[in-house]
């Protein structure tokens, strides 16, 4: 060993003591300082762990923001339908009538509206009943099926007005 290589090797030792920059894996080098293959899988395991604990979450959370979306545009279409008639005395035959004819639900679908007054034909409730008197507006909902029919599977996820706007929530 030279002169040299000796006051080298004091130097590494010295600082590696006084910074606390030892490395104690077994064989390791200066040189060798990465992560091994074991700490990387754990990682990304535990990334894949929190991931799948935290997107069911979140879609949770938008599927309920889109249907609280959709109530209060129902809530305005109302009051602008009923505003409409309040003007005209009669309500719109369709949401073009109130330049809503392009207004989208949380779903990028047309809301649906059946003006009843002038014989549209309503959406059925319980036992044989209708929901509302003059119009009915409505989202299809996120499957973006629906049926007129109470009870219909369909009809599961529709938002809809009942009781002429009294209230405004799921079929």
């Amino acid at each position: 060993m030279t002169h040299g290589s000796y006051i080298m090797n004091r130097h590494k030792l010295f600082f590696h003591r006084i910074v606390g920059l030892i490395d104690l894996r077994p064989g390791s080098t200066a040189d060798n300082k990465g992560f091994t293959l074991v700490e990387l899988i754990v990682v990304v395991a535990l990334i894949a762990v929190l991931a799948t604990t935290a997107l069911p979450a979140y879609k949770t959370y938008i599927d309920r923001s889109k249907t609280y979306r959709a109530m209060a545009d129902i809530r305005t279409l109302s009051t602008e339908i009923n505003g409409y008639f309040m003007d005209k005395g009669t309500y719109p035959n369709t949401l073009s009538d109130i330049n809503r004819g392009s207004f989208l639900d949380p779903w990028k679908r047309n809301y649906q509206y059946t003006n009843i007054a002038t014989g549209g034909t309503p959406l059925g409730g319980a036992f044989g009943t209708t929901l509302n008197q003059n119009f009915d507006i409505y989202s299809k909902g996120a499957d973006g099926t629906s049926a007129t029919a109470y009870g219909n599977p369909a009809n599961l996820d529709d938002i809809v007005s009942f009781n002429d706007g009294t209230y405004i929530g799921l079929r």
